[in-house]
């Protein structure tokens, strides 16, 4: 096997290992693999249970003290109302407790389609929406001051359309959207947007998805320790 394979088959390795970590069974087993450095759960540590029924399994998220269902209810599938907002309450009576969505832009609808169900179960279910940071940079570059800047005061922006859209003070968790850059996951400009929205009490997590250069943003999460959970 010549070098440049033999360094293929190191990342590709290296790569399978942080996946597999992400799913391992056991959250604590998650959280240490990812650098996270978890305490024991001490009986301080208050879990949080909202609808749970018996037909359904539920898990610790990530590092929230909240009792997830299995299950989340994405709510791209309610996007544009109608008769399909009726899953919404079927995925209730399910024991589904956590309803995902997003911004306007990539997920037309699902915020405002799930506004009327929250005005009833709000206290009763986890809600998480997300948003784009919207500055375009390549994986491979650096983020200047004003671009990490610009993409915090897009973040606070969208988390504040998202809370009007949902018609609710108050996100348990707000995601960073499809992050392929690594130095933005890294960037305190955004982390401060996130402290100032959780200190104003809109916000209780934060986390971030990545589909692409997923390795370089999962590990600069775990770098810095400042993300709750990832998908």
């Amino acid at each position: 096997m010549n070098k440049k394979a033999d360094r293929c088959s190191m990342e590709r390795g290296k790569f399978i290992k942080l996946l597999a970590a992400a799913a391992a069974v056991s959250e604590t087993a998650l959280l240490a693999a990812a650098g996270f450095g978890t305490k024991a759960q001490t009986k301080s540590d208050k879990l949080i249970h909202r609808n749970e029924q018996p037909s359904m399994t539920y898990r610790k998220l990530g590092r929230t003290n909240f009792m997830s269902s299995r299950l989340v209810f994405g709510c791209a599938a309610v996007s544009f109302g109608g008769k399909k907002v009726r899953l919404l309450d079927r995925a209730f009576e399910a024991g589904i407790n956590h309803y995902d969505s997003g911004y306007e832009i990539a997920y037309k609808g699902s915020e405002r389609s799930l506004a009327p169900f929250l005005k009833t179960h709000r206290e009763k279910v986890w809600v998480a929406s997300r948003a784009r940071l919207s500055v375009r940079v390549k994986p491979e570059n650096s983020i200047t001051l004003e671009q990490a800047k610009t993409a915090a005061k897009n973040w606070t922006k969208q988390l504040n359309s998202s809370l009007e859209n949902l018609q609710t003070e108050y996100v348990d968790a707000y995601y960073l959207m499809d992050v392929r850059n690594p130095t933005f996951i890294r960037s305190e400009e955004i982390y401060m947007a996130f402290l100032d929205a959780k200190a104003a009490g809109k916000v209780g997590h934060f986390g971030l998805t990545a589909y692409a250069n997923t390795q370089k943003v999962l590990e600069a999460a775990i770098e810095t320790g400042w993300y709750d959970f990832w998908r």
